[in-house]
């Protein structure tokens, strides 16, 4: 369907426009015009003043309409919190998960997976946001699923969340063993050593956690290192 809003205040994210036209076709805008130069032909809506501006991407909705998503990582709990959010200006954004179980993190990598393939809610990825956190500085997150990094764990979740773990939140204190490997005789310009974050193949942005001690394991080296070597070149 090809209409026209008019009679609106049209926000670009640069400039403010008045007096002009948009132009939509089907899902996508396709022209921005002046009001006379809209065709005859299609339908005119308008919207009495009122504002226009790109819809908001949320990176991380815990929730919304009185649910949360990691009590209910289901259709029904992305449906609520896509009605709530679109109140306040979000059109797509990123279930977020935070420290569970595995049987959760697979059935919320699943629920996503399926929303994407079908294009419903504005649902772009799933943010991880844990279970691989400092406990020491938890927050909200239940501290009894919050645990170690492990590999057949890890595999697992990279494997079956290709392409739906968007953004995956970890502490890089308590991402050692094969996560974060020495890439032996390779040095950076400043003649330190790079490593490689295998997690990163999973195709997802790694997104850290706040820093403190580690409560997990004994390291010889600083919270920047650890930071760093979390960054340093990827697989």
């Amino acid at each position: 369907m090809r209409y026209a809003l008019v009679n609106c205040d049209i926000y670009t994210g640069e400039s403010v426009l008045y007096d002009k036209a948009i132009v939509v076709n089907g899902p996508r805008i396709e022209s921005l015009l002046d009001i006379d130069k809209v065709p005859k032909d299609i339908d005119v809506h308008d919207l009495k003043g009122d504002s226009i501006a790109p819809g908001f991407i949320d990176i991380q909705a815990n929730g919304g309409g009185g649910k949360l998503f990691t009590d209910e990582p289901t259709e029904d709990c992305v449906s609520l919190m896509c009605e709530a959010h679109k109140h306040f200006g979000t059109t797509n954004f990123l279930p977020t998960l935070i420290s569970t179980s595995y049987e959760k993190m697979i059935q919320a990598i699943d629920t996503i997976k399926s929303l994407m393939a079908n294009s419903k809610f504005g649902v772009l990825g799933l943010h991880l946001e844990g279970p691989y956190i400092n406990e020491g500085k938890g927050g909200a997150h239940d501290k009894r699923y919050i645990r170690r990094i492990s590999n057949e764990e890890v595999d697992s979740l990279i494997e079956r969340g290709k392409g739906i773990i968007t953004i995956f939140t970890v502490a890089p204190e308590v991402v050692e063993g094969p996560y974060i490997k020495k890439n032996e005789g390779s040095r950076n310009r400043s003649g330190g050593w790079t490593y490689k974050c295998n997690l990163r193949s999973s195709g997802s942005i790694i997104s850290f956690w706040r820093l403190t001690s580690n409560p997990f394991v004994q390291c010889n080296v600083t919270t920047y290192q650890q930071r760093t070597r979390c960054c340093r070149s990827s697989a």
